[in-house]
Parts: structure tokens; C-alpha cells; sequence
């Protein structure tokens, strides 16, 4: 009786530590609570807060813009193949050679959102854009061509999709034509895998704090077997 007590409480322990991840912290509590940290739960509720797509949503601004841009369209709306392409997307980052989404202090990062007709782009401000075309450069690269609100000017960027299976993407001039590298890529996840990566969280209980300075990708050598 006392074996098998003693062996269902070493199964339970094991389980339990197996199971129990501790939190990594990348810059410790201070005294006002503010934490920059790794959350190790699959659960956590910042993964819901990066993946949130409010933005996108077509309300009484986003059809004001879509009726402005209306008169640049040159081809009947739905007509663009997004074959391939995922329609949502949010940053990700490097950090000691290691894959993270991030949960910022105040949620300013750049997300996009692809839709049959428009583009929505989340920054400090939301942007919308008609979608004009869409071209398949590569078997792995999308160039998509824009039409923003307001000016009526033209751009195109292009996905670089680096790894399908975990949604991995390289953005280029999605800023338009940078001439500066910093600006001029920039990497991004599917929205529907942010789970396949841990989480940093930059927890501001207070008031805004500084963002935490990844890592800068080595861009050169993620897109090298594109193809």
C-alpha cells in the first residue's frame, strides 16, 4: 500500500513539474509593477490581445473611406486572387536567435489585414487601402498593389513567405520604398499561429513604459532561399 502511495505522489510530482514552466523575466518588477517578461502559459491572454482584429472592422469610418477611394478603383471590386496569402497578420520578433510575439506597453505595432477587396493597416492610426492587384512573383512571394485613402496614391509591397508552416513572413516596403533597410522589411506572423511562439510581455500596470529592444533580423539571410 505505502509502494504504491509513494508511487501515484513521485507519477504526480513529475507530472506537476513537467507540466509547471517558470516565468523567464527580461527585465525584473520594479517598484511602480512594471515587468518585461515570458509568459509561459499557452493560454495567456495577451496571445488574444495581439490576434485581436477590432480594428478591421468595417464601421461607419471604413466604408466613408471606402466610398472615397471608390473613384480609383479600376476594376470591379473581388476580383483579386488572395490564393495562398493569410489575411491577417501582426509582428514577430527575434530575441537570442529565438522566435517571439510580442505583447507591447501601448499597442502600436504595425497589423494587417487583407480582406477580398481592401487592406487595413494598423499603426498609431488605422489606414485603409483598396486592393488593386495581387501578383505571384514566386512560388513563395505575393507583390501586393494598393490604392490609399485620402491621396489616392498608389503602392505595392511584397509577402515574402518564409515558412508556411508556422506562418512566417517577410514584409517588404510595406512602408513604401525605403531606401533605409530598417524600414524597409519588416517581419510578420499569421495572426491564427501566434500560439507556435512564446510570448513577451512588456507588463505596464501604471502608465506607458519603454518598449523592449529586440533583436534586428538578419534579413539577408531569411530571405536567401526564397524562390
Amino acid at each position: 500500500m505505502k509502494s504504491a502511495l509513494f508511487l501515484w505522489l513521485s507519477i504526480f510530482s513529475l507530472s506537476a513539474f513537467a507540466q509547471k514552466k517558470d516565468t523567464v523575466f527580461l527585465k525584473p518588477k520594479n517598484i511602480k509593477g512594471h515587468s518585461i517578461y515570458i509568459d509561459p502559459s499557452p493560454d495567456s491572454e495577451y496571445y488574444n490581445r495581439i490576434a485581436d482584429l477590432s480594428y478591421s472592422i468595417k464601421d461607419k469610418d471604413y466604408n466613408q473611406s471606402i466610398q472615397r477611394l471608390s473613384i480609383y478603383k479600376t476594376k470591379a471590386f473581388n476580383d483579386v486572387n488572395l490564393t495562398g496569402i493569410p489575411r491577417n497578420w501582426c509582428p514577430l520578433e527575434i530575441y537570442k536567435g529565438e522566435y517571439y510575439v510580442y505583447s507591447p506597453s501601448e499597442s502600436s505595432e504595425t497589423r494587417v489585414s487583407i480582406n477580398d477587396s481592401t487592406m487595413v493597416q494598423q499603426n498609431m492610426e488605422r489606414g485603409i487601402y483598396l486592393l488593386d492587384a495581387v501578383s505571384r512573383t514566386t512560388k513563395n512571394s505575393y507583390k501586393i498593389f494598393t490604392i490609399q485613402d485620402y491621396t489616392g496614391r498608389r503602392n505595392s509591397f511584397t509577402i515574402h513567405i518564409i515558412d508556411l508552416e508556422r506562418g512566417i513572413a517577410v514584409f517588404e516596403n510595406l512602408f513604401y520604398r525605403s531606401q533605409e533597410e530598417l524600414f524597409r522589411y519588416i517581419l510578420m506572423v499569421d495572426v491564427s499561429k501566434v500560439k507556435k511562439f512564446p510570448i513577451v510581455v512588456n507588463y505596464s500596470p501604471t502608465h506607458k513604459e519603454l518598449e523592449f529592444v529586440f533583436d534586428r533580423p538578419n534579413f539577408k539571410e531569411l530571405l536567401k532561399n526564397i524562390n
